[in-house]
Formats: structure tokens, C-alpha cells, sequence
């Protein structure tokens, strides 16, 4: 599953539609272990009504390892995060608490919504700068006019 560029809250991954929030998650779960991946099970493969969706899968050396199952997109969240620092046994017992887990889980989260925010401002200013336009409206609170500083054009424009 590779995640591409996001900026309406929705992106298309392998023909499927995901979620900003699961596209955070799961480049923070990568972000914390480079080895973890998320798994969609297709309805085809499903035997029964009501199966899991996705599942966590840890790739080690001997192959392949299952951690947890996930029945929808909405689990794809920090709290699954936390149950994976909370119960990473790989260098012995886990000493970390459920808080500890929860904080750290819900940083990773904050921060990979901080970078998409940044990456949106970054593609807005390059346009900005690219534009020939003299008014450059983005939203209602954002206008930009040639020889206006600081963005206080928005109060001009009607």
C-alpha cells in the first residue's frame, strides 16, 4: 500500500478511496516501525458476513506475522497505534504504561496531520508564487495581492 499526496481529506491507494485519518495512521505506524504494515482483505476472500477489513502485519525475517485484525476504516486510528507501542515486545517486556503508549501514539498522529498541513501550505504558496494573477484568492480568509504584504488584502476583496 503506497499513500500519494493528500489534500481533499480523500486519496485513491490501489483503486480504493482512503481516508485522511488512515493515511495519517499509516504513516505514523511506518514512521514508528518501518516493518509494520496495514493489509486490506478484499470481500472476496471473506468466508462470513461481518469479517475484518485490515489487518497489522509485521514483515520479519521468517516471513510474515499477524498482529491484530481491524473490522473498519475508522479503527485505522491512534488507538491501534497504542496497542502497538504498548505491546512491542522486541527488545524484551514492554515497560512502557497505556498512557505513555496513548500520548505517544496520539503525537505521531498530531504530527503527521502537522506535516500535511505544511505540505498544503507549501503547494498554496508555490502556486501563489507561480500565478500571474494580481489577486490570488485561495479561500475567503486567504487572499494574496500583488504589492500587499502580510495577507491583509482579504478585507478588500468582495
Amino acid at each position: 500500500m503506497t499513500i500519494p499526496d493528500m489534500h481533499s481529506g480523500v486519496v485513491a491507494v490501489d483503486g480504493r478511496m482512503v481516508s485522511a485519518a488512515s493515511q495519517r495512521f499509516y504513516l505514523a505506524l511506518k514512521e514508528y516501525d518501518k516493518d509494520l504494515e496495514i493489509m486490506y482483505i478484499p470481500p472476496e476472500s471473506h468466508t462470513r458476513h461481518g469479517q475484518p477489513k485490515y489487518k497489522v502485519v509485521y514483515n520479519s525475517e521468517t516471513g510474515p506475522y499477524t498482529l491484530f485484525f481491524l473490522r473498519h476504516e475508522d479503527d485505522l486510528n491512534a488507538q491501534a497505534l497504542q496497542r502497538i507501542i504498548a505491546n512491542d515486545n522486541r527488545n524484551g517486556v514492554s515497560t512502557i504504561t497505556e498512557y505513555e503508549a496513548w500520548e505517544a501514539a496520539n503525537a505521531r498522529i498530531a504530527h503527521q496531520a502537522y506535516l500535511d498541513k505544511l505540505e498544503e501550505a507549501h503547494d498554496v504558496a508555490k502556486h501563489v508564487l507561480q500565478s500571474r494573477k494580481h489577486t490570488y484568492k485561495v479561500n475567503d480568509d486567504m487572499v494574496f495581492k500583488a504589492g500587499v504584504p502580510f495577507n491583509i488584502a482579504h478585507t478588500d476583496v468582495g
